[in-house]
């Protein structure tokens, strides 16, 4: 795994102190070596964390026949598949991924993209033509940012790369700062940092003689649905792709672990990750963060527990080569874990309930020799999709007889009524129904909760509805387009850079998500609905696949357990530092401006001694997420003040 950066001065400027400053800053994402190129107006510079035992073999930049320099930053997952389609001897074994690219790049040039599978970002610069192309891989595993400035172009892994060039600006953004906090900016080349922007995941960039062209190569929505005769054939192609996408993820030199919760993907890949180790004759250590041993919740609610831990063991039970460690996370919220993700991740923390729960699973984790970490958090949308959207498909493709047996099926299962209505009507109802049965049940639109707190001056109605239009959370959208497109669109409004991107720098941890993998997004995209639910039976395609491999108690849940449910305990907790934290943030005009500080001041003075209504939950996650975001730009602005 590797960080990048590179600069092109259009007016033969000097290069090399720049980049040189860019490599430093990128050492904490890549600490075992670095390489640099340069020449009279142009620098490509990387950094290298050792992982595979191919990485060893790896000099970035490299060079190809043609004369492009390629830098790399990532993990190819289809190198055999690659070789024979490049017609490579048999030595192409020991090349490291970065070899691969160059010679994919130098037969399919922009193209190569589409035979690319796995985590990846990289750059390819031809110094004869004056052309660039930048590009990142579907979801986006990897980060590149950019920043066209006055005569040159400057691209990095990291804003702080672009940033130790004094001619890049550093600054922030108050109106995508502001959108950010409202809804995660993903899916586009925007960022909280002004004139900075990002390769968005799923595309690729080409830069020649000053003009810049940025294209889509990863759409979803053109795959053909898949037409096999028997539903067995669905369930065999599913375990072989679900198999590939795991063992691919197994390449490393270092010690392995897994997240391991009591939910379906994690157990899932679990299973699977195991079951390979077992054959090399190696072990899986899997981890699962669990609330203090004291503490018990202020309600039960037996759908959604709040201890993972006995259906996780269930699973490491059945896998004779896993090691189950409980990790039980600090009961009160540390700011100093915020500030190092910040520094790791350079973005806000938008998880803040989690931040105890997951950081000390990977503190745990690397304390044990751990260097790579699988996870399963894209299972949501590949491997474990209940199917209650093809009640949808059914209804608007007037296969009625189908829908009235799922809905007897699904409610004697315990579905409640208004989730069968929603999930089979709510698509084509306009929004102005929607409305009116919000009012009529007291539930706040959409974009109110996202406004909840924020300064409205700075947050564009318009483009706030765009975006939670874009990202599917209006009922309505499916009505303007074609239900299986809409539905392919949605599985890949992810940019994972964000999420795992940082793992080396936070936790010299490598994150690894098998469910985002490519062909497993594929398939998921191209699979009838009707695989997904059956007579009642949701999960229907992954409930085949794993039967037998998953114990009986988890495959026969219904909901998710609730992951930190203690978070409004380790809030309080650290109620005084959040307290200093908001008078801090309302002292700075810039930042004072941003958000309504009487809202949160009058919670703080407010405060409950537990969490009791769906309301009071908003209230507080939001409190939490808005005092993360202003310490983040408080501390960012003080350094970018010092920086001049």
């Amino acid at each position: 795994m590797s960080a990048i950066a590179g600069l092109i001065d259009w007016q033969g400027g000097v290069v090399r102190e720049p980049i040189e400053a860019a490599l430093a800053a990128l050492e904490p994402h890549g600490s075992d070596s670095a390489g640099l190129w340069v020449d009279a107006s142009s620098a490509l510079g990387w950094r290298q964390t050792i992982l595979d035992e191919e990485d060893y073999n790896d000099k970035q930049p490299l060079v190809g026949a043609s004369g492009v320099r390629v830098v790399f930053d990532g993990r190819i997952d289809n190198r055999g598949d690659l070789a024979h389609q490049l017609g490579l001897e048999t030595d192409a074994r020991s090349w490291p991924d970065s070899a691969f690219v160059v010679a994919a790049f130098e037969k399919w040039g922009t193209e190569c993209t589409h035979k690319l599978i796995g985590d990846y970002s990289f750059a390819a610069w031809n110094a004869a033509t004056r052309r660039l192309v930048l590009a990142r891989d579907h979801m986006g595993h990897r980060p590149l940012f950019f920043h066209r400035g006055a005569g040159f172009f400057m691209f990095a892994s990291t804003p702080s790369a672009l940033f130790a060039n004094p001619r890049v600006p550093m600054d922030l953004d108050d109106g995508n700062f502001v959108m950010d906090l409202a809804f995660t900016l993903t899916g586009t080349s925007e960022t909280i940092y002004r004139n900075i922007e990002c390769v968005p995941p799923g595309h690729a960039i080409t830069l020649c003689a000053g003009s810049m062209n940025i294209y889509r190569h990863w759409r979803p929505e053109t795959i053909p649905e898949l037409n096999y005769a028997r539903d067995e054939d669905y369930v065999d192609a599913f375990r072989e792709i679900l198999q590939e996408s795991v063992v691919c993820r197994l390449r490393t030199i270092h010690p392995i672990g897994s997240h391991l919760s009591s939910g379906w993907d994690s157990s899932t890949v679990t299973s699977i990750a195991a079951s390979f180790l077992a054959g090399r004759g190696q072990c899986l250590q899997s981890f699962t963060a669990v609330p203090p041993a004291r503490w018990r919740p202020d309600y039960d609610d037996t759908s959604s527990p709040t201890n993972e831990a006995p259906l996780a063991a269930a699973v490491a039970a059945r896998l004779p080569n896993v090691k189950h460690v409980l990790s039980h996370w600090p009961q009160v919220l540390d700011f100093r874990v915020l500030d190092r993700d910040y520094d790791a991740f350079e973005r806000p923390r938008k998880t803040v309930s989690l931040v105890g729960w997951l950081d000390q699973l990977h503190v745990d984790a690397r304390q044990r020799g751990i260097r790579v970490m699988l996870a399963g958090g894209c299972g949501n949308r590949t491997i474990s999709c209940t199917g209650l959207e093809t009640l949808s498909f059914l209804f608007h493709n007037n296969q009625i007889p189908a829908l009235i047996r799922e809905w007897l099926a699904l409610g004697k299962a315990g579905y409640s009524l208004a989730l069968r209505a929603q999930s089979s009507f709510g698509p084509y109802l306009h929004e102005r129904v929607w409305s009116a049965l919000r009012w009529l049940y007291g539930v706040q639109h959409p974009s109110d909760e996202m406004r909840l707190g924020i300064n409205g001056e700075l947050l564009s109605e318009a483009r706030l509805f765009q975006a939670i239009r874009n990202h599917g959370i209006l009922h309505e959208n499916n009505r303007r387009m074609d239900y299986r497109i809409y539905r392919k669109l949605c599985t890949s409004s992810l940019d994972l850079a964000s999420t795992w991107g940082g793992g080396l720098a936070a936790y010299d941890l490598q994150i690894r998500d098998p469910t985002a993998d490519r062909r497993l997004m594929s398939f998921r995209a191209a699979v009838p609905d009707t695989q997904f639910l059956h007579r009642g039976t949701t999960n229907w395609l992954l409930r085949r696949t794993m039967d037998n491999r998953l114990p009986p108690d988890l495959m026969c849940q219904t909901g998710r357990a609730q992951q930190a449910a203690d978070w409004f305990l380790s809030a309080t907790n650290a109620k005084k530092d959040i307290e200093e934290e908001v008078e801090r943030s309302v002292a700075i005009p810039r930042l004072s401006d941003l958000v309504d500080w009487t809202f949160f001041r009058k919670l703080v003075e407010n405060w409950p001694t537990t969490i009791t209504t769906r309301q009071n939950t908003l209230d507080y996650r939001r409190l939490l997420v808005t005092v993360s975001y202003l310490r983040f730009a408080r501390r960012f602005l003080e350094v970018a003040t010092k920086r001049g």
